[in-house]
């Protein structure tokens, strides 16, 4: 284990709730993990179907809450090569009425370069600012110059920006420079967008954070310990599903469902009751991968 992942597992393991933090300061074979399962109580089979992980994952999708159906599509964009997944992740994109959710839509399908989306994100170049310039970007990411004559009109100032993305973020970062409060909020949105997409979509999860100044590392790290397949690191990421806080819960649930951790099902499992959507859709996105539902 090299410095920076020490660093990371310490913190994210002496933060979390579960008695296997230890594990970060002193790491163990593979043998001894597996001792290590055996020995603690293992949480009880919830007996999840694949129908019932699906339906959480489309009822959020179209949730009234438009916070709600972006939770969704967050955890839906870790799906990206099935095609029920992408499909719903294009309807919001082209079809859901707020244009934030349409334009996370286009963003998150660039960020996790979900090609199947490609001809939905040309269709969204004749959104509105925002949208179109979303879906320009992510087209732009993945290899795609259809949104160029867009990125033009903007350089040249032909675009109409009064409502798009680039002013909002200019008006933002104008009123969040004399607000100390706001400047802190930066911090904590740059730790929940990192899986969740672009800043600002987590705003009611970041808020929760200031309730836990220390959630925004824990969840940085519990994302970035994605890479890391040691034994101490998933025994500490299995820990942080028993966080107190709903980002970090969200992160260690995304990074042990990127890792593969099939033996992590059982620990995964109790989060698909959680009481946060955010939570609780990421955890059915994490059983489909897991379990290989199509």
């Amino acid at each position: 284990m090299n410095r920076r992942t020490f660093v990371l597992v310490s913190t994210l393991g002496a933060a979390s709730t579960g008695s296997l933090a230890e594990a970060a300061n002193h790491p163990r074979s593979s043998s001894d993990h597996s001792d290590a399962q055996e020995s603690r109580s293992l949480p009880p089979e919830q007996n999840i179907r694949r129908d019932q992980a699906w339906a959480t994952l489309e009822d959020c999708a179209h949730a009234s809450e438009s916070q709600q159906r972006q939770f969704a599509l967050a955890a839906l964009s870790t799906l990206g090569t099935l095609k029920k997944a992408t499909d719903l992740i294009a309807n919001a994109l082209l079809l859901d009425a707020d244009r934030q959710v349409r334009a996370f839509a286009a963003a998150i399908l660039g960020k996790g370069n979900i090609r199947a989306g490609i001809p939905s994100l040309r269709k969204a170049l004749d959104d509105e600012a925002a949208v179109a310039f979303a879906a320009a970007k992510a087209l732009w990411d993945m290899g795609d110059h259809s949104g160029v004559v867009l990125f033009r009109e903007i350089l040249s100032g032909k675009a109409e920006q009064g409502d798009g993305l680039i002013s909002q973020y200019m008006n933002k970062a104008r009123k969040t420079m004399r607000d100390p409060k706001a400047l802190a909020l930066i911090g904590v949105e740059q730790a929940s967008g990192a899986f969740f997409g672009p800043a600002g979509m987590a705003i009611s999860i970041a808020q929760e954070s200031f309730k836990d100044r220390g959630a925004a590392g824990r969840a940085y790290s519990a994302q970035e310990l994605a890479d890391d397949r040691s034994a101490a690191t998933k025994a500490v990421l299995e820990s942080a599903l028993l966080d107190s806080s709903a980002i970090v819960r969200v992160a260690a649930c995304q990074s042990l469902a990127q890792q593969n951790a099939r033996s992590s099902i059982r620990y995964i499992e109790p989060l698909f009751y959680d009481k946060h959507p955010a939570v609780q859709t990421m955890a059915a996105a994490a059983l489909i991968r897991l379990h290989k539902w199509k």
